[in-house]
């Protein structure tokens, strides 16, 4: 539904009514392959598309 999570590899699942975003490993979400850290970019749009997708289940 958005381009950009699945980009990511956004997975989501319900848990007790909940929406549950997670972020599996993925080679192109590392930012610095010397230390394998996420880049902050991957990071914050996990952060935006998780809030998002949390404001779309709640809103009726």
């Amino acid at each position: 539904m958005i381009p950009y999570a699945k980009f990511l590899g956004v997975e989501l699942s319900l848990q007790e009514g909940t929406i549950i975003s997670h972020l599996p490993f993925k080679e192109g979400n590392i930012g610095n392959p010397i230390l394998a850290a996420l880049h902050g970019g991957a990071v914050a749009g996990f952060l935006e598309n998780a809030a998002l997708l949390d404001l779309m289940w709640q809103t009726p």
